[in-house]
């Protein structure tokens, strides 16, 4: 099955990074499940994103399996775009504006 190009909104990238960060400062082993979780999510949304759940149309989610992270995104003609990389307990849907 072809792949379909994953781009992460700027801000969403932030996101992503700053939470590898917080992560690899306070754990090694969390920081890497970390990492494998989102690299696992983001080969499975280039391949079948059409598998994930609306969260509201447009707007579909993947969640991270061990860590409390969900990532909203949007399939567009030519691509994916991830719209964040969102903790769970965090204010819900503060990356609609994206």
């Amino acid at each position: 099955m072809p792949k379909i190009p994953v781009e992460f909104h700027s801000e969403a990238e932030a996101e992503l990074l700053h939470a590898f960060d917080w992560y690899h400062i306070r754990n090694t082993e969390v920081a890497k499940r970390f990492e494998d979780e989102v690299a696992a999510l983001i080969s499975r949304l280039e391949t079948s994103p059409s598998r994930f759940p609306f969260l509201e149309e447009p707007i579909r989610i993947g969640t991270l399996r061990q860590i409390p992270y969900y990532i909203p995104f949007r399939v567009l003609a030519d691509k994916i775009e991830i719209l964040g990389v969102c903790h769970a307990s965090r204010e819900p849907g503060y990356w609609k504006n994206r």
